[in-house]
């Protein structure tokens, strides 16, 4: 399987239009993508260096998740996990590369379990348990997985592990399937928790976001993008169709990653001309942000917790006239090659 890998640096601008009433549904109206006052939009409010060992160089991180304790940073490149504090010290990696039952190879994905406190990880042969300490549990085996989450009811979820269904779960020891497959499987971050529910992001070619409970999904959030949505016509069904579709210089793509707090709804779309675009919606006030997502601010949104926005910011790439520099400035940050935990902060009055 093909997995696509994804840069992310984004966020979104806008007026939200209108309002489906059909099975709750909202719909965003997003066909104005020109807002640019970032700086007046999101500030820092904290954040956390990731502490730079011998052992914890990191050249980047592909995927971010904080639990109840400890930081696991996911670095395919060296096929490791890290776990640092919640104050940024570097613990240690996790697990050990292998063949062996609790050792791993090829790691695709990450997850904590809230449930039990578990870190989850997958690769070429299935998923591996590790508790708190990092002590191996159990192993599930599977094929190739490639993208996984947990719900709150205790499923697990996958992408892109079947040929009929884009999305699977494991319910009751039970593989079943919970959305049909319309197209190439694109791997952004289809998952997210929203509170105590899950989340699950449209595929390509499409813009919307589902619940999933019981089984099965409803959908929540649509998303209006006019013209510039990719016809469905278009939709790719197989990697060389998506190799062309995804390179052309029109129309948005997909909405390839989305989280949310109690007031905020954060989006990020693949745009015309290779551009990432980002949008904030304030669900209270319906206000939309929604514009391109500037490339010299160095930091993407990869999540939430206890209901901030939290990203991860490389203060090497901030450009000496991006916004964020006066942030790396202020506080030193300038030589800090490991990525940077920063938590977001909205101003809600603009």
């Amino acid at each position: 399987m093909k997995i696509v890998k994804v840069i992310v640096f984004c966020v979104v601008s806008l007026f939200v239009c209108g309002c489906a009433k059909q099975n709750n549904c909202r719909t965003f109206d997003m066909t104005t993508h020109d807002f640019d006052r970032w700086d007046q939009l999101v500030s820092v409010e904290k954040y956390i260096v990731l502490e730079e060992t011998d052992n914890s160089l990191l050249s980047g991180i592909d995927k971010c998740v904080i639990g109840d304790n400890a930081i696991y940073a996911l670095c395919r490149k060296f096929d490791k996990v890290y776990k640092f504090s919640l104050e940024g010290k570097f613990l240690s990696t996790v697990g050990e590369k292998g063949r062996a039952k609790s050792e791993y190879l090829g790691i695709s994905d990450i997850a904590y379990d809230q449930s039990s406190g578990d870190l989850v990880v997958a690769d070429s042969r299935g998923l591996l348990w590790y508790d708190s300490s990092l002590k191996f549990k159990k192993r599930m085996a599977m094929d190739d997985v490639a993208l996984f989450d947990f719900s709150s009811e205790g499923d697990i979820l996958f992408y892109g592990q079947d040929s009929r269904y884009s999305v699977t779960c494991l319910k009751n020891g039970k593989i079943a399937g919970v959305r049909d497959k319309t197209g190439y499987a694109f791997f952004s971050d289809v998952f997210y928790r929203n509170q105590e529910e899950t989340m699950v992001v449209s595929d390509y070619g499409q813009f919307f976001i589902d619940r999933y409970k019981d089984g099965k999904l409803s959908r929540i959030y649509e998303f209006d993008m006019g013209q510039d949505a990719l016809p469905e016509n278009m939709r790719p069904q197989s990697s060389p169709e998506f190799e062309k579709v995804d390179d052309m210089e029109d129309y948005f793509k997909c909405l390839q990653r989305a989280c949310e707090t109690k007031t905020w709804l954060y989006t990020e779309f693949r745009g015309p001309h290779h551009c990432i675009y980002k949008g904030y919606i304030n669900k209270k006030s319906g206000q939309v942000f929604f514009g391109k997502a500037p490339f010299d601010e160095a930091y993407g949104i990869v999540g939430t917790y206890q209901d901030q926005f939290y990203a991860l910011l490389y203060p090497e790439y901030v450009g000496e006239n991006s916004y964020m520099r006066k942030f790396v400035v202020d506080n030193g940050l300038q030589d800090v090659h490991n990525p940077v935990v920063i938590f977001l902060k909205l101003n809600e009055k603009l």
